[in-house]
């Protein structure tokens, strides 16, 4: 199990970092333009933020 969650945040946090900041630009300029419909972005960028974490807090506690 440690073996897959090392391999799977390894691999994928960058790819999620990449989401994390391309949904923030997104929402900033939607709200900048009073755009009202942003909340796939927001869902992105909450699903991403808390993916980063997971595996923060998950990387502190294990090694």
């Amino acid at each position: 199990m440690n073996i897959f969650l090392d391999f799977f945040g390894f691999l994928t946090t960058p790819v999620w970092c990449i989401i994390l900041c391309l949904n923030f630009i997104s929402i900033l300029q939607k709200i900048k333009l009073n755009k009202e419909d942003y909340t796939k972005n927001t869902f992105w960028f909450t699903l991403s933020f808390t993916f980063l974490i997971s595996i923060l807090f998950y990387y502190v506690a294990a090694y």
